[in-house]
């Protein structure tokens, strides 16, 4: 598996230690990282590899040639009074280099081909993050980032129920919490019409789960960095921000959905994806198939009965009689309080009825990663 190769540079031994652990915790793809907060050092090395991403603090930058730095994050202390990122103590020839693209995407005057962007260093390390994986996706020829076909892959948890109102998505987000505290967890909702408060998600972020197939499908190989690059966290829990019309989602095949969903669990560095589903996905009873387990939530009255029979029947109608055996059915306790924030879920009574089902279902939830299917 092929490692990207990232260089950080920065005197700030405080900063620099947390940046690398950040990076290393948060990237999904295998990075090797190295820290330097001694310019001399840096400039002494023995590795003359030409990094994917150089993350250099604006503090030493005028002391550094770019040469073989070919894409740059430059690491800004602050902010000029008109809010646009400067350095403001880098020779002029440098602050001329990056007034000249406001986009920082461009390099001008001395290195015409690097690409430099600039972040600040003390606002979301999330942000690096997102920028990091961007760089690293543009590198050329930079494809390996799969796992090992030997190594495990991902446990798959899908919650799907015809029955209405009874916190399906509640659910889901509260077991993603739960798991997300040991394990890289990704939540994915599939609703026709979604119910995630839209102050969880960061409006300067942009992206969605169908921007997200779109990119699969045009380059399989990129999905752990495009994943990256439009994940949000919820407290502990990675989430995508959701398609927005059901009819996008309609319009992705079922062999699409399958090869999406096999992709994720075995080509990132994933350890659960939980997925919020619906009957707006074509051909779900298949795709339920690639689910290692799938829970039903149901309600203690008749009608909620009636539609749990009705789709039952219609599995062993359809021939899909075998994900009995995958699935579980809920019926959650009563709750007299929920928290108000999402990334709160973990805490709270329905997170003790979520955290008794982990401990039931054993290593499916409690272990590593999943074992390859055959």
């Amino acid at each position: 598996m092929k490692e990207a190769n990232i260089v950080i540079v920065d005197e700030d031994v405080e900063f620099l230690r947390r940046l690398d652990g950040y990076l290393r915790e948060k990237l999904s793809f295998p990075v090797r990282i190295q820290g330097y907060s001694d310019v001399s050092a840096f400039l002494e090395r023995n590795d003359r590899r030409e990094p994917e991403a150089a993350l250099i603090s604006e503090k030493v930058f005028h002391r550094l040639s770019l040469d073989g730095l070919p894409r740059v994050i430059l690491l800004l202390e602050g902010i000029d009074t008109e809010g646009a990122e400067i350095v403001a103590d880098s020779p002029d020839h440098v602050q001329n280099r990056l007034r000249q693209d406001r986009t920082g995407r461009k390099g001008a005057g001395d290195d015409p081909e690097c690409v430099i962007r600039r972040v600040n260093k003390y606002r979301a390390l999330r942000r690096l993050v997102k920028e990091v994986s961007q760089m690293v996706m543009e590198a050329p020829g930079f494809t390996g980032t799969t796992r090992e076909e030997s190594e495990a892959r991902a446990v798959l948890i899908g919650f799907f129920t015809p029955v209405s109102h009874c916190l399906q998505t509640t659910g889901a987000l509260t077991l993603g919490q739960l798991t997300a505290a040991r394990k890289k967890t990704l939540y994915l909702n599939l609703e026709a019409f979604h119910g995630l408060p839209q102050g969880i998600f960061d409006p300067g972020e942009e992206g969605d789960l169908t921007e997200l197939l779109y990119y699969f499908e045009c380059e399989p190989e990129g999905l752990p960095i495009q994943l990256e690059r439009m994940t949000q966290t919820v407290g502990a829990l990675h989430v995508i921000r959701p398609a927005g019309s059901y009819t996008a989602l309609a319009e992705v095949g079922p062999d699409q959905w399958r090869s999406f969903f096999q992709a994720l669990s075995t080509k990132t560095e994933l350890e659960v994806i939980i997925c919020d589903l619906s009957v707006c996905v074509p051909g779900l009873p298949d795709l339920l198939r690639e689910f290692d387990r799938i829970y039903t939530i149901g309600r203690d009255d008749p009608i909620s009965a009636q539609k749990l029979a009705n789709y039952e029947r219609m599995l062993r109608r359809t021939g899909h009689e075998d994900l009995s055996t995958r699935t579980r059915q809920l019926t959650l306790p009563m709750i007299s309080r929920l928290p108000a924030d999402p990334a709160r879920y973990g805490e709270g009574e329905l997170a003790d009825f979520f955290r008794a089902l982990i401990a039931e279902e054993g290593d499916l939830l409690s272990a590593g990663h999943g074992q390859m299917r055959g």
